[in-house]
């Protein structure tokens, strides 16, 4: 698991493939974040791909006040899955 606390972040660039839990909390000074993360689980199947777009759903709820974000390809296509 993942948990990033830093209410002092200007800037964020988050890649992580590994993690099965990802909170983001007290971000109210970030101004960019660049997020890069497919959290791979192996095999696809339904319910990993559910699980993925749990986790980045909740990362996003948790950098959604910031002014610029950039998300990569592989990770729109987990969230558009």
């Amino acid at each position: 698991a993942v948990e990033v606390d830093a209410p002092g972040l200007k800037y964020m660039n988050f890649g992580d493939n590994l993690s099965d839990r990802v909170v983001a909390k007290n971000l109210s000074s970030l101004f960019k974040v660049d997020i890069d993360a497919q959290f791979s689980f192996g095999i696809t199947t339904t319910i990993t791909v559910q699980m993925k777009q749990a986790i980045i759903s909740d990362f996003l709820k948790g950098v959604s006040g910031v002014r610029h974000m950039i998300i990569s390809q592989p990770t729109l296509e987990v969230i558009h899955l």
